[in-house]
């Protein structure tokens, strides 16, 4: 795949051409050629709580006025920590890094949006100032009305603005800002900002490579989020919002790894609904559906944050309790065994009474793999049926039961 940027006249880069087959960046071939979709936005209009922050957007205009976005040149190290990079978090520190000496900055930050009104910062290459993770208002500061706007604003004298965030950088000693919006076609996923202890020398150009970049991180950005949300739908069961056995796979090797280097105690509790045939027999798979839902969300309304509960199949359910001795094990169970019996399920009109059969284990010296655990819990459910339902068996080893 071949990856070519353009000069925009930055003395402190060289023109490459890059040949790169890893897998890592292939997802972003697409995105990282930016010749031609990089425009400045046209200028929109101001809304009351923005009038503040006006005059940033102004000059952040007449500096770029006459500039041309052309494709940006960027130093094959780049590049290279972008290969690397193993996380999302690995990402944004590559680019607040390389974007900080792109432009000569002082200092450089990345502000993502959150799910509670707020710009938190994620990464940031600097030798002081603010350190993430700060949290800024999108509603009332210069980096929300960035974000807003979806434009570019530039500070000459940080002196002067009126915003909690760039008073605190102005007592750190820097003197200008640039901040611009992380775009893609239909979305705004942050601000990506640089400060500078002297005056800017040619900010125009800079919004222009700032520009650039941002794009390139928000569809970058926009691919690591569909991909995670692929990779969340692969390890969830799609009727109750469970995990399924992958799921469970994963977090008991990493519990199993635990126990074997520290002797950290775990456990697992398996779940089968009573009588569930029946119910579809009687009122048909939608009602079945419907209490297998309700069901499980009455059952995460019970266990601890750290649980994870799984739909291993059919009607039956398991918890992985990380970090759980038999004890508190055993009281988790019975909460849950209590819970589901206690109240009818309110589905399809209907007020239906669901017990279950639980059967729960810890992990023991005598286990060689977390297989052995899943057997011996199985064991336990078997029991609990066998013996009328509606009751949990604890399971301490092969031969013993309580």
């Amino acid at each position: 795949m071949c990856f070519i940027f353009l000069s925009h006249r930055i003395a402190s880069t060289k023109a490459i051409q890059i040949v790169h087959k890893n897998a890592v960046l292939a997802p972003y071939a697409a995105h990282l050629w930016i010749s031609g979709i990089l425009r400045h936005s046209e200028l929109a209009m101001l809304m009351t709580k923005d009038l503040p922050f006006a005059e940033l957007f102004g000059h952040a205009e007449a500096a770029c006025a006459g500039i041309a976005a052309d494709a940006v040149q960027v130093p094959i190290g780049f590049l290279q920590d972008l290969t690397h990079a193993a996380s999302g978090n690995e990402v944004l520190q590559a680019y607040s890094q390389w974007s900080k000496r792109i432009v000569d900055a002082d200092r450089c930050s990345i502000a993502l949006d959150g799910p509670d009104n707020k710009l938190n910062v994620t990464a940031m290459n600097n030798d002081s100032g603010l350190e993430p993770p700060a949290r800024f208002s999108i509603d009332d500061t210069v980096l929300g009305a960035v974000y807003r706007q979806r434009r570019p604003a530039y500070a000459p004298d940080m002196s002067v603005v009126d915003s909690h965030g760039v008073k605190l950088l102005t007592e750190q000693g820097y003197r200008s800002v640039i901040l611009v919006p992380l775009l893609t076609n239909v979305r705004c996923f942050g601000v990506i900002g640089t400060t500078f202890v002297d005056d800017v020398r040619d900010p125009g150009s800079i919004i222009r490579i700032l520009e650039a970049i941002g794009r390139c991180l928000a569809m970058q950005l926009q691919v690591i989020e569909q991909m995670e949300k692929l990779a969340q739908m692969a390890r969830t069961d799609a009727l109750t919002g469970a995990g399924n056995r992958r799921l469970l796979y994963e977090h008991a090797a990493e519990s199993w790894d635990k126990w074997q280097q520290n002797r950290l105690v775990f456990s697992y509790l398996t779940i089968d609904i009573d009588h569930f045939k029946q119910i579809n027999d009687t009122y048909g798979h939608d009602v079945g559906d419907a209490v297998l839902s309700a069901f499980a969300q009455r059952m995460r309304g019970h266990l601890r944050k750290r649980d994870i509960l799984i739909r291993t199949g059919g009607e039956e359910f398991g918890v992985l309790m990380m970090d759980a001795t038999l004890e508190q094990a055993t009281e988790v169970a019975i909460r849950l065994c209590d819970v589901m019996g206690a109240t009818p399920f309110a589905v399809e009109g209907m007020q239906l009474l669901v017990t279950a059969s639980f059967g729960l284990t810890s992990v023991n010296p005598e286990d060689l793999s977390f297989e052995d655990m899943l057997k011996r819990a199985d064991q336990a459910l078997y029991e609990a049926k066998l013996g009328g339902r509606d009751q949990v068996v604890v399971r301490l080893s092969e031969e013993m039961a309580a």
